[in-house]
Parts: C-alpha cells; structure tokens; sequence
C-alpha cells in the first residue's frame, strides 16, 4: 500500500535512479531529455491519465522498461519492493 514509508522510499529512488531527466523533477514528462525522445513521456501529475493505469502496468513498464520510448528496464537493478515504492511515489504525484 502507499503508506508515507513507500512513497518517502519512492522519491528517494526516482532521483537516484535518474527519472526527472525524462519524466521531469515534478513527474510532468518535461524533463530536459523529454523532448529527444521518440514518445513523450507521461504526465504523472494528470489523474485523468493516470486512473487510466493499473498499478501492474506501472510496475511492468518499470522492470520491463518501454522499448519504443527508449525508457530503459530496471527489473535487474530494483528490487520488487522498490519498484513498488517508485509506483507508490508515482501515484502520489496526481493526488
């Protein structure tokens, strides 16, 4: 669940892992390297967007990665329990 523990957690690793040059410091998808990608970037911050994505499809797009977006697989680098602390973070973005 997205107790504050998970989504302190989560922001610790958006940073760390280097996701505001994409997806920006607020989770806008206007990172400074947003606008070289072939896809924009969503927009963490939109809730219209984002009720639109089940938690396992954020989990998934981050350990998989998205091969059209250019946005790199982190399954091997993150464990479960901090891939679920970066979804929790992102769904504290929208509300």
């Amino acid at each position: 669940p997205g107790d504050t523990a998970a989504v302190a957690r989560g922001n610790t690793l958006y940073f760390s892992q280097g996701c505001p040059a994409c997806h920006g410091e607020k989770g806008r998808g206007d990172g400074p390297e947003a606008a070289s990608l072939p896809v924009t970037p969503p927009d963490f911050t939109n809730r219209d967007q984002m009720i639109t994505r089940a938690d396992p499809d954020l989990f998934w797009a981050i350990v998989r990665g998205r091969e059209k977006s250019k946005m790199p697989a982190f399954g091997k680098e993150l464990s479960e329990n901090k891939v679920w602390d970066l979804v929790n973070y992102l769904r504290s973005l929208y509300h």
